[in-house]
């Protein structure tokens, strides 16, 4: 029997395995519109008879893109446990480590022997499942009200469900449960890296094209599976699970399954790729964006009274999403906007919970993950009283902390809170100077200071031309196409310095970036927060072209006293998405923005001034205008004797790519990086000494 309370304490959260596993796989559950979908099946046994076990057990559910057998396999690659590959795990687990469990993050088997039924089914149009796929369509949602129900009526539950899934599968959760009512079947969910706002975080950064999920997962991976999985699937069915009659039927719904799979190509993918490289209404982020993002659902979540524990992570794809999820509950909750920021001092709840970690989006920690996962499932599934049922500090940040020198790497901390931002909306401007930096370890050709002082010359700037590519190794290109750089990489036992370092930057400003940094620090700080980059600048020209646009790329940084950099955070903007939505952007004390909310919609663009038609670089400039551009947010110690710096470029390659209009608007242009007291750029950044931070972390953190 499964006791119903756990001690308080700071351990990690446990209870005995009392069951075994038995599965029914390629379940059919028939939509109300006549799509059949298919789910695996995973429940207790008795661990003597290997029967099912008897009890009421609560239903976990997944509803996967990816395949669902593929859940079942990259959960069961950690060498610790003793799923089918266990031995496949304890190859890889010197090479990548037990992080490439978090794939899917999913443990299959720990679940179910600790007294859970887990469902895992195909998303209609992916793997084995009928009907077309398209991304976040809202028959999705409904398909998992359905799924829902069915999934607390199986033999043995008790009629309670828990949503969980990282990314696509975590953001299906969230989209199902604004379509729950109150008192539904769920009621817990576990998320894992969901986004917030679709067309900010995952298909542009600020207006441009994020290449990494646009052309190789939304264009290419998914659709790519939606093809490959109703063949493979049933291999793999019959592999796994030692199910020849899965492979038979398999085989028989072979034609007809690919045969609507394959419409994805007409529904989504085809529309997407045109409308967004001319202009239609998918290039902007307007009613096809926002209607699938979770950020337009969060009132209706939060009317349902589901408890929710997040998981994102400072290196992951949705940073800021998954802050923005946690921020617009906990203000619902309170009774505030959902989009404001959270006020200091604002009465919180443990019904919603984040951890945010230093992972990425491939390789979550799953021996973090897994028991706080138990955790929050016991607590409300089962209505134990558990730790996280009572936590104060609902915010669980990992501090992250860049090389230190170049013997002495330092450690990251564990901090716990409740509002975010941590302190408010204080933060401090630091000016771009024309000065020289008292860096003397920098290779960048302008190497410009960083001053909380406003400058006092009348004129200056720095220029900036622009180019289609940058150095491609570096942290950003390993945490914005989801750590496979570095996961690949080390699968083959090579160490890449420069994805898990920012001291590739240095060949980024070769190739013509400026950077501008400050003095030393004298005690440790800490930057906590979303941050502006307010950048002022002129458009100029190369003979014989024709911009009309700008692209500005910042990269925050960390420069240790040797001049090694760790790139902190980063954000981009394409300048004809300057005007901002001033009752969504997030303002600080000094009446700056400290999270600028752009438009990014058709009808709010502004062209960028240009020099008249003939004139042409050097001899004249468009009006110097100002771009706010919103940098991801961060918890980043410097250490004394380190400094910050602002890199501004015009590409993150192979992060950002223009579509084929933005592209023919870019070509040429020569930017006037502003400098001086009438157009005086700067970083709007909340930094604070570390000593304002030290709220330990709970027993929700990793051991420190």
């Amino acid at each position: 029997m499964i006791a119903n309370s756990v001690p308080v304490g700071d351990a990690v959260y446990d209870r005995p395995a009392l069951y075994g596993m038995g599965k029914d796989t390629d379940r059919v559950v028939t939509m109300d519109d006549g799509v059949r979908l298919r789910a695996d099946v995973y429940y207790p046994t008795d661990p003597t008879t290997g029967q099912r076990a008897t009890g009421a057990f609560p239903v976990l559910l997944q509803q996967t893109v990816y395949g669902k057998q593929l859940v079942q396999i990259s959960g069961n690659l950690d060498p610790d446990n003793t799923g089918h590959l266990a031995l496949l795990g304890a190859i890889l687990d010197p090479l990548i480590g037990p992080q490439v469990a978090g794939i899917s993050a999913t443990d299959v088997p720990f679940l179910v022997k600790h007294g859970y039924i887990v469902v895992v089914s195909d998303i209609r149009g992916t793997g084995q499942s009928e009907g077309v796929w398209e991304l976040f369509q809202p028959k999705e949602a409904t398909d998992g009200v359905a799924m829902v129900h069915w999934a607390a009526s199986l033999p043995n539950s008790s009629g309670k469900v828990g949503l969980f899934g990282l990314s696509y599968m975590g953001m299906v959760a969230y989209n199902t449960m604004a379509k729950l009512p109150k008192g539904s079947p769920v009621k817990a969910a576990f998320p894992i890296f969901a986004d917030n706002n679709l067309y900010r975080e995952l298909f542009t950064q600020g207006g441009i094209p994020n290449v990494a999920f646009d052309y190789t997962i939304g264009l290419n991976t998914i659709p790519l599976l939606g093809l490959v999985n109703p063949a493979l699937g049933p291999v793999l069915q019959a592999v796994l699970n030692n199910d020849t009659e899965a492979l038979a039927e398999g085989i028989f719904n072979l034609i007809p399954t690919e045969l609507q799979h394959v419409q994805q190509w007409n529904q989504f993918v085809i529309p997407t790729v045109l409308e967004a490289n001319f202009n239609g209404p998918r290039a902007y982020d307007q009613d096809y964006w926002y209607s699938r993002s979770v950020a337009s659902q969060l009132d209706k979540i939060a009317a349902t009274d589901i408890p929710i524990f997040a998981v994102g992570s400072w290196r992951d794809l949705f940073p800021r999403g998954a802050l923005h999820n946690y921020v617009g509950l906990q203000n619902l909750s309170a009774g505030r906007p959902a989009e404001a920021p959270m006020l200091p001092g604002q009465a919180v709840t443990p019904r919603y919970q984040l951890i945010m970690g230093d992972w990425t989006h491939t390789t979550t920690d799953i021996q973090v993950i897994r028991p706080l996962m138990l955790e929050w499932f016991d607590t409300w599934l089962y209505d134990m009283d558990t730790p996280l049922r009572h936590e104060s500090n609902p915010l669980h940040l990992y501090q992250m902390s860049g090389p230190g020198d170049a013997l002495n790497q330092t450690a990251g901390v564990w901090r716990g809170g409740k509002t975010w931002p941590l302190q408010g909306n204080q933060a401090s401007k630091f000016y771009f100077s024309g000065q020289r930096s008292p860096d003397t370890t920098s290779f960048a050709w302008n190497d410009g200071l960083l001053t909380t002082s406003l400058p006092t010359v009348s004129s200056g700037f720095n220029q900036l031309k622009h180019k289609l590519f940058s150095s491609p190794c570096n942290v950003q290109t390993n945490q914005w196409w989801a750590g496979t750089p570095a996961l690949l990489s080390g699968l083959f036992g090579v160490d890449i310095p420069c994805l898990n370092t920012g001291s590739s930057n240095d060949s980024t400003m070769s190739l013509g970036g400026l950077t501008y940094t400050t003095p030393a620090f004298t005690q440790d700080m800490v930057i906590a927060g979303p941050i502006d980059a307010a950048i002022y600048a002129s458009l100029s020209r190369l003979p014989g072209t024709l911009p009309s646009d700008i692209q500005l790329v910042a990269t925050i940084e960390q420069v240790a006293p040797n001049g090694n950099s760790f790139p902190i955070s980063n954000g981009a903007l394409l300048g004809s998405h300057r005007a901002l939505d001033t009752s969504r952007t997030w303002y600080a004390n000094n009446g700056e923005p400290l999270q600028p909310y752009a438009y990014f919609t058709q009808a709010k663009q502004q062209s960028v001034p240009a020099p008249p038609l003939g004139l042409t670089y050097p001899l004249f400039w468009g009006a110097v205008t100002r771009y706010d551009i919103e940098v991801t947010p961060t918890f980043a110690r410097i250490p004394a004797g380190s400094h910050l710096r602002v890199t501004i470029t015009t590409a993150d390659t192979p992060h950002l790519f223009p579509t084929l209009t933005q592209f023919g608007t870019l070509i040429g242009g020569v930017y006037g990086i502003q400098h001086n007291r009438n157009a005086p750029s700067f970083i709007n950044v909340p930094i604070f000494p570390a000593s304002a931070f030290d709220t330990p972390c709970s027993h929700a953190c990793p051991t420190q």
